[in-house]
């Protein structure tokens, strides 16, 4: 993102561009809030997720959910 406001969407936060909006479940959904919860079973490369694979391959390793869930994984 360009400005310093809080993104309210993965699409936001990742700065995607249109072709891979077309393409986003969450996007079409409206569902870039928790985006992960689209996903069939929390795992990004089992996803129609177009970030996938490229940028990361499970959801909880991308910047975006890392951002939304900053206590995930800590006990």
């Amino acid at each position: 993102m360009e400005d310093n406001r809080k993104a309210e969407s993965c699409w936001e936060f990742l700065d995607c561009p249109d072709e891979v909006k077309s393409m986003c479940p969450a996007y079409k959904t409206n569902s870039g809030n928790e985006c992960w919860m689209v996903a069939a079973s929390f795992m990004a490369t089992d996803t129609r997720c177009p970030r996938a694979g490229k940028d990361f391959k499970r959801c909880w390793e991308c910047s975006w959910f890392k951002e939304a869930n900053p206590n995930f994984g800590k006990q």
